[in-house]
Parts: C-alpha cells; sequence; structure tokens
C-alpha cells in the first residue's frame, strides 16, 4: 500500500469517526422550570390546591403524566388535561411549611421538572368561642333551607316558620324569612304568587336567599319565584326558568 492512500484511508476514518460523535447528542437531565409550572391557587388549614401549567410542544393529553411531591415524597399523581391542571392536596397539616415541586413523565422518564414552590398552611382557630341556639316556630313542622350573612349584625336566613295566630290556631301562612340585626331575630313575610299569572299572592315558603346588604336582599320561594327586598318593602317578583336550590351573586348587580 502506498504511503499516499494510506494518509488518504486515515483521514477518512477520521473524519468518519469525528461525524458520528458529532451526531450523538449529549446526555441531558429534564427541563428544569422551563415547559411546567408550578402553583398555589388556594391554601387552608388541611389542604393545598396547586396549579400544574405545561407550555411544551407536545400535547400534555399525549403522555402528560405527572407527579407532585411535598417534601420529596410523592402526595399526588395523574394526567394532565389542559395547559393547566388543578389538584388538591388533602393530607397537609395545619401551621406547617412544605416544599412542593412538580415533574413531568413521557416514556416513564422524567421529562420537565417545575422550579420548587414553598407553601405555609394557615392555622386552627383558638376555639374559644361560643354557641347559641335559636329556634323558630313551633306551631308545626318548621325549617330553614338557607342562610346568607352580610356580617354580625345582618343574617338572612329563609325557609318555613309557621307560628300560632292570634286565636291560638296554628296560622296555616308562615313566616318565610328571618332576619338578624345583632340584638335579635325578626320574622318576616315575602309573598309570592300561588299560581304564577294570577294575582293571587301569599308567603310560600322559600328556598334559597342572597343578602349583598340589607337593601339589596332575593329570596326565591319553592316555585321558582325571585323577590327582592329593598330595604323598605319587596319588588313584584319573577318568574325564574329554573328551579334554583342556592343563589349567589359578586355584587347587587350580578345574581347567580
Amino acid at each position: 500500500m502506498h504511503k499516499h492512500d494510506l494518509s488518504q484511508r486515515l483521514f477518512l476514518l477520521a473524519v468518519l469517526t469525528a461525524f458520528s460523535f458529532s451526531c450523538k447528542s449529549s446526555p441531558t437531565g429534564p427541563h428544569v422550570g422551563q415547559n411546567l409550572q408550578l402553583s398555589t391557587d388556594y391554601v387552608t388549614c388541611t389542604e393545598v390546591w396547586l396549579k400544574v401549567a405545561y407550555s411544551g410542544q407536545s400535547s400534555p393529553v399525549s403522555g402528560g403524566e405527572f407527579k407532585i411531591t411535598r417534601d420529596g415524597d410523592t402526595v399526588l399523581t395523574g394526567n394532565l388535561t389542559g395547559s393547566d391542571t388543578t389538584v388538591i392536596d388533602t393530607t397537609a397539616q395545619p401551621e406547617q411549611a412544605y416544599t412542593y415541586r412538580a415533574y413531568r413523565y413521557f416514556r416513564n422518564q422524567v421529562s420537565d421538572t417545575s422550579l420548587a414552590i414553598q407553601v405555609s398552611t394557615l392555622d386552627t382557630t383558638s376555639h374559644d368561642f361560643s354557641w347559641q341556639v335559636f329556634q323558630f316556630g313551633g306551631a308545626a313542622s318548621s325549617y330553614l333551607y338557607d342562610v346568607s350573612i352580610v356580617n354580625d349584625s345582618d343574617v338572612w336566613a329563609v325557609g318555613a316558620i309557621y307560628v300560632d295566630s292570634a286565636d291560638g290556631q296554628a296560622d296555616p301562612y308562615p313566616y318565610n324569612v328571618e332576619h338578624w340585626d345583632g340584638r335579635s331575630w325578626q320574622a318576616m313575610r315575602i309573598d309570592f304568587y300561588t299560581i304564577w299569572g294570577q294575582s293571587y299572592m301569599t308567603s310560600l315558603p322559600a328556598q334559597a336567599v342572597f343578602a349583598h346588604d340589607r337593601n339589596h336582599v332575593w329570596i326565591v320561594s319553592n316555585n321558582s319565584e325571585l323577590a327582592e327586598w329593598n330595604g323598605v318593602s319587596q319588588e313584584t317578583p319573577i318568574l325564574l326558568p329554573v328551579s334554583p336550590n342556592r343563589i349567589w351573586g359578586s355584587d347587587s348587580n350580578s345574581i347567580y
């Protein structure tokens, strides 16, 4: 073999070897804090609500398994169901500081890791309180279905409260609202149409209440009518297309 041919072959071997090594990616660990984010939504004494958000290229539904650790121990596992998934750790203890971290798996390997977050659960109350018991009605089977609390001197409870009439007989028309003003309860009657479209009205049992303040109180009857108490009198009831068990509002102009 000529020296010139040998040199050419050695050069070609060196080029092929270098190309072979350049095509192999060096091993890397999971992406830390790039595609997977962990944050807290809500914290109580014994619950931590966590949101896992994934922003990677691959679909989180396909191969989107994850786990969450608390102080290094796995407490939650599941599948990513979209761009973010909310899970709840219900095994937390009151007044504790925890470190949470999320891991995403692809083909049984950790592909993404969130940054660690610190969470402190709330403490319980001192339990230094006493109870008061209030009883309503007595003439028949009275009941309360719902309560709305504005503050400690403005509380509204609704249902059907039956009392005796002046002649000592059970009054067939119940009070359907009880209001607490900070000192005592006042029984009230909110009237609804007995049959919608007719003029006769009576104090039907109430099903739900939402009070924004003492001048904006909404009461739902058990036949799906809604009436508002404006602090002086009630407004004309309206008929709802559903039969609600509860109502709520973000303010006096936004009721659900």
